[in-house]
């Protein structure tokens, strides 16, 4: 009689270790790429595979296997759940990091998931654009009207460039400058040059975001080498970071010159952003 709970009890503290550790591991981190099987056995069916870096929820333990699932803002879509050896991962304490009390590269203190956008940050693109002119009167020496020019459409080249500082995953603050060359006979250059936000929908890539930035509004012709004219300038618009660092951009960029004259610029940009 006796046997029966001295061996529930063995069992139970063979057990122990292990269940202790299944619910102190909340996360692993791939450090070599592993296939994800069906069952914590070598010879199990595969149901996916996990990348170096990827970062995965642990459900369950067992002796030198995880029960492990995507995180949250992963770009995993192939599988759902399934078992990985953890020689091929390393544990990550979501009270530590890591272990050491250093947060660990792909994760906030508590372990969430992050792109690490968090500091210094600097980027540019590039792009094609719609430049929208407006109609406009021709004076003569006498300052009276003797006809009126028709708004056009141009083709235009268009780039950004930012240099600034990120206080959080999701918000950057920066200096802007978002440049317009178009083929309008009046001006070479159009352009915003401010301060600029954007703000990132989730800490990880991919993800959309929105943006902004205001300003001062430029007009010149550079073939001309001419002064230009100034005003107001501002745009808004949002994109999509397909993956870290790099995104696709659409914006609207609006300058209101002091000669009264509006431009409406609608751009199209890849974007790389160092952070």
């Amino acid at each position: 009689m006796w046997m029966k709970p001295l061996t529930f009890v063995v069992s139970l503290s063979m057990a122990a270790p292990m269940i202790a550790s299944a619910q102190s591991i909340a996360m692993v981190r791939v450090i070599r790429a592993a296939a994800v099987l069906e069952q914590p056995v070598g010879d199990a069916r595969s149901v996916g595979a996990a990348g170096v870096g990827e970062l995965l929820d642990v459900l369950d333990a067992r002796s030198g296997w995880y029960l492990v699932r995507p995180s949250a803002g992963s770009s995993v879509r192939e599988w759902r759940t399934g078992w990985i050896n953890a020689l091929g991962v390393e544990p990550m304490d979501r009270g530590t990091g890591d272990g050491s009390g250093q947060k660990p590269t792909g994760a906030t203190s508590n372990g969430e998931p992050t792109a690490n956008r968090k500091g210094f940050i600097v980027g540019a693109g590039a792009g094609a654009g719609l430049h929208r002119t407006p109609g406009f009167a021709v004076f003569d020496r006498f300052g009276r009207v003797t006809s009126f020019g028709s708004g056009t459409n141009n083709f235009s080249v268009v780039t950004n460039f930012l240099i600034g500082y990120a206080p959080t995953d999701r918000a950057l603050l920066y200096y802007s400058n978002r440049a317009t060359f178009t083929t309008d006979e009046r001006y070479d250059a159009l352009g915003v040059t401010g301060v600029g936000m954007t703000y990132m929908l989730r800490r990880t890539a991919p993800t959309g975001y929105i943006t902004g930035s205001i300003g001062g509004g430029f007009g010149t012709n550079l073939s001309q080498r001419a002064a230009g004219d100034v005003g107001l300038g501002w745009t808004v618009g949002g994109g999509w970071e397909f993956k870290r660092h790099w995104s696709l951009e659409g914006d609207a960029l609006f300058v209101r010159l002091g000669n009264s004259q509006n431009h409406t610029v609608y751009r199209g940009l890849m974007n790389y952003v160092f952070y």
